[in-house]
């Protein structure tokens, strides 16, 4: 599994709390309501700072579980402070359990948004060259009912063609002796 910072995370079995079946990455109905009582929304910054994860986790989670019978109260370390252990390690492989159904169907968003945009913007075009057309039949005042439109799909063209006028220039400024 991987962390939210990409990273690998370790697998830690819990008997805490029931882990929630994880969607299947085809899955586009996600139900997160089993992470409804723990799942919070950080205001922005607010994560940094906090302390994450680290590799060996599991067996420093294994070893507190099974040395708290005979040694924990030895050691200070109430059940209170185990049970909360387990219980965010239940918790953290049940929100993880998510992460390549979440991962999938943004990645399909991302993909139907690109999609959607293209088939959009070819329309427009389409449009903006019907007015071009049509222009010449009706009369020059249809051009103005539609300038934005054909603003639009000239933009791409425009900012190229001064990218190609800048870089000549550049080019013409380093091969020119001073």
């Amino acid at each position: 599994m991987k962390n939210a910072k990409g990273g690998d995370t370790a697998e830690i079995q819990v008997t805490a709390a029931p882990v929630v079946n994880a969607p299947e990455s085809s899955d586009l109905l996600l139900d997160a309501r089993p992470l409804e009582s723990f799942l919070v929304d950080v205001a922005d910054g607010g994560t940094q700072g906090m302390r994450r994860e680290q590799a060996g986790i599991a067996e420093v989670v294994h070893e507190i579980k099974v040395n708290q019978k005979a040694w924990g109260v030895k050691a200070g370390i109430t059940p209170d402070e185990v049970a909360t252990i387990v219980t965010t390690t239940a918790q953290l492989a049940q929100l993880r359990a998510f992460r390549p159904s979440v991962a999938k169907l943004l990645e399909m968003i991302d993909e139907t948004e690109a999609l959607l945009e293209d088939k959009r913007d070819t329309v427009i075009r389409t449009v903006a060259g019907s007015v071009d057309v049509k222009a010449l039949v009706v009369g020059s005042e249809i051009i103005a009912k539609y300038e934005q439109t054909r603003a639009y799909r000239s933009a791409v063209g425009d900012k190229a063609a001064k990218t190609r006028k800048k870089n000549a220039a550049a080019a013409k400024a380093k091969t020119t002796p001073a």
